[in-house]
């Protein structure tokens, strides 16, 4: 989720801003698909309840097409579950759009007697996948880790040539750690090239049972690595927990990079186990903070609706393709108090879903209520070229006034955006900004009028400038401002745009 070489400044992170005048800060609800949900469990089969992408889906430039690798089950009586656990599978499946899904019948697995189905593992959920990795101890063009499908704690590593046929590598990539009274259940795994630390290019997020402090419940852990198959726990675990939160429990986690960030999607639950997914942030993939506590990113459904209860992440499902942001996650129209384990007898059905943001969307800057403009300034950054191209990701009804700084805030150079809705629109400068390599500059823009809405800016070739870390303590006060002008709910609705 890099940006090559250009820096990017984005309204989900407000510390990339050290000044603004009349602004606030919106998440914004990720649009679901109209033909939600995109997979569905098959009676019958081996994914007949759960049919969950606890797993990961990308999109395949190689082959042209968006793959698939999700947990699939049928329903164990609860008599049976709590006695000898339940068992879970790894499914394969494909799509030329990303919404109609083909699970072709491989004939790779025995289940029930017969090999025509499209499991790929047995005994086996939340398979982070990857392809094409250039790291040392991997010579196949897939690696994939899943947990154990009733042994939770356990890891394993597999690899395959087409992504279909996987091979076991019997060593635990994790142990089995000492935190708490249950360890490690490792769920989202990211491969981090461009980590300055060796031993932190693999990181892994896991949900940790707590019992401390009079807290009990689930949390999020943290693991790291220099290669797939040695790892070192987090020395303070967990990394994020429900201190200072709304939220009852952190389910499961996923994290992606975006930029110079680490997005985490986290599962908030409540006691009752409801659950929605929020976001948080970090710069070290470490130390996250949550954006709007109490918001989530996909609203729940309604009553009757298959998402009425619950919204789950996945391992590895969050990507950018097509100039949007794609999400595909677990939804359940029942939690713990309403399903078969509470004593019905129906079938506890989960379901893959599709939500969609545009470029860089998460979040958008806009003008408070009742003021007709804004202004947001930010960070410092260093120019690394004599160069100077700057592009807006913004919805601006009409033009939009852009001033090139200098570190002190003189004006070395202004220009405008044209009205309209762009992902990458870059400034008309008024006259040849002089500029040149080293320069230290900041961008200061003008909103105006309600609807307009910034979403990033990008500069070619530059990096932030290490005053910039200083300045950040303005930014504080940038956060501070906003904060006050959120309305936490439960439902967190009221801060969502729709």
């Amino acid at each position: 989720m890099l940006s090559g070489d250009r820096l990017v400044f984005w309204a989900l992170n407000l510390s990339d801003f050290v000044r603004s005048e009349q602004v606030e800060q919106k998440l914004n609800a990720g649009v679901k698909h109209p033909e939600n949900p995109v997979l569905a469990p098959r009676p019958g089969h081996w994914d007949g309840t759960r049919c969950k992408v606890y797993g990961t889906v990308f999109y395949d430039r190689e082959d042209s097409m968006l793959k698939m690798w999700y947990s699939g089950s049928e329903d164990t009586p609860d008599s049976i579950r709590r006695e000898y656990g339940s068992y879970r599978h790894v499914g394969y499946a494909v799509s030329p759009d990303g919404v109609h899904w083909d699970r072709p019948n491989l004939g790779l697995i025995e289940y029930r007697g017969s090999k025509e189905n499209n499991i790929i593992v047995l005994n086996a959920q939340a398979p982070s996948v990857f392809k094409g990795l250039d790291c040392p101890g991997i010579d196949s063009a897939y690696v994939m880790f899943t947990q154990a499908g009733q042994d939770t704690v356990e890891t394993r590593v597999l690899f395959s040539d087409d992504g279909a046929r996987w091979a076991v590598r019997k060593d635990n990539a994790t142990g089995k750690g000492e935190w708490g009274v249950k360890s490690h259940e490792p769920f989202s795994i990211l491969y981090d090239p461009d980590e300055p630390k060796p031993d932190f290019r693999w990181k892994g997020y896991s949900l940790v049972h707590v019992f401390r402090n009079g807290y009990r419940g689930r949390a999020v852990g943290f693991y790291h690595g220099a290669t797939p198959f040695e790892w070192t726990e987090w020395e303070r675990q967990p990394i994020m927990d429900t201190s200072f939160a709304l939220e009852s429990e952190i389910h499961i986690p996923h994290v992606t990079r975006f930029h110079d960030d680490y997005v985490m999607l986290y599962d908030a639950m409540e006691p009752w186990h409801d659950t929605q997914t929020e976001i948080a942030l970090s710069r070290d993939g470490i130390g996250f903070e949550r954006v709007r506590n109490g918001v989530p990113i996909v609203t729940r459904g309604r009553p009757d609706q298959h998402d009425a209860a619950k919204v789950c992440v996945s391992p590895r499902s969050l990507f950018v393709h097509d100039g949007k942001i794609w999400w595909y996650y677990t939804t359940s129209a029942n939690n713990y108090q309403t399903c078969p384990r509470s004593g019905r007898a129906e079938p506890w059905y989960r379901y893959t879903c599709l939500a969609q943001w545009r470029q860089d969307g998460f979040a958008h800057l806009q003008t408070t209520a009742g003021g007709r403009s804004a202004m947001v300034e930010t960070i410092p950054f260093e120019l690394l070229s004599d160069d100077l191209d700057v592009r807006f990701n913004v919805l601006s009804p009409s033009p939009m006034k852009v001033e090139f700084l200098d570190e002190t805030g003189r004006k070395l150079a202004v220009g405008r955006l044209p009205a309209g809705d762009s992902l990458s629109e870059p400034v008309a400068w008024d006259g040849e900004p002089k500029v040149g390599r080293g320069t230290t500059a900041r961008l200061r823009f003008h909103l105006n009028g309600p609807k307009a809405r910034f979403y990033s800016v990008s500069v070619a070739g530059a990096k932030r400038a290490s005053c910039g870390v200083r300045r950040l303590v303005a930014a504080v006060e940038l956060d501070c401002r906003i904060v006050k002008q959120m309305k936490f709910t439960r439902a967190g609705r009221s801060g969502v745009e729709p």
